[in-house]
């Protein structure tokens, strides 16, 4: 005889965890409430309480149902849901975000921060608040560990070693892939012999003076003219009408002047004829 076809709502009703509390039709009700590819891996009955805001001084009971941890694969997350099995729907939720702190301070309490206020479950059996404590705390460690790996493989992927340089050959030495300096240089103060010498005319300048070209010269005045000086009287050259011109003086100092203008003793005695020659 052929089975009949298991189907998804079968698979899950198998794989979700009834609490010992409730029937089995009360059971197989509440694991119709948990939606398409939800599971619960722990149940129990307990009484919701809250914190009164604004002050959160005091607890307030909010309900009374059956509370499942829910595994929601399609948000991809873990949620506490408490659901009314007489009004037939879910009541309330806190999905386990990160860190999430759960404490026990009682056998049947348990005890956490949530997204309204501080959220307490009171229990009604102890065995099903040491279960459902369990079951958080091995959840909430699995996927942090997870979380952990998980980072720590991306930090290796995106972040890898940086590669190391390549060797610096030597060209004198073809076997010796480092580069030694033998002489190393010094960087201390500049010494006079390490600059170039300036000529004493240019060191003696000032910073802001600087050898100018020659200017063109102009045309020259009589005020550029000076007085002679070291006057030395030579010769004499006169002119008389009964003697014409008289020539007197040191003749020897002229006469090398004279010998180099072709000028010779014959001519000086003519003195008419000196004058023209030195014209």
């Amino acid at each position: 005889m052929k089975q009949p076809a298991t189907t998804d709502a079968d698979r899950a009703s198998k794989a979700n965890r009834p609490s010992m509390l409730l029937t089995n039709e009360e059971n197989e009700q509440l694991f119709g409430l948990l939606g398409r590819r939800c599971q619960t891996q722990c149940t129990a009955v307990v009484q919701l309480y809250l914190t009164q805001s604004p002050a959160h001084a005091s607890w307030v009971k909010k309900w009374t149902g059956a509370l499942c941890f829910v595994k929601d694969n399609i948000r991809k997350s873990y949620y506490f849901r408490l659901y009314c099995l007489k009004t037939n729907r879910q009541v309330w939720e806190q999905e386990l975000y990160e860190k999430l702190d759960v404490t026990k301070p009682r056998p049947f309490l348990i005890v956490f921060e949530g997204a309204e206020g501080i959220v307490a479950f009171n229990f009604a059996m102890e065995d099903e608040a040491t279960a459902f404590m369990n079951t958080t705390t091995s959840t909430l460690h699995n996927r942090n560990r997870r979380r952990d790996d998980r980072i720590k493989r991306n930090s290796t992927r995106k972040d890898p070693p940086p590669a190391r340089p390549p060797p610096v050959s030597n060209q004198n030495n073809a076997f010796d892939n480092t580069v030694t300096l033998r002489h190393k240089p010094s960087f201390g103060a500049p010494t006079a012999a390490a600059f170039p010498q300036q000529p004493a005319a240019a060191a003696a300048m000032t910073p802001h003076q600087r050898p100018t070209k020659n200017k063109a010269k102009g045309r020259l005045r009589k005020e550029d003219i000076g007085m002679p000086s070291n006057f030395k009287h030579v010769t004499h050259v006169g002119w008389s009408p009964t003697s014409g011109f008289d020539l007197s003086g040191e003749e020897d100092t002229l006469k090398p002047f004279l010998e180099k203008a072709g000028v010779r003793d014959q001519h000086v005695s003519r003195k008419c004829h000196f004058v023209t020659l030195l014209k």
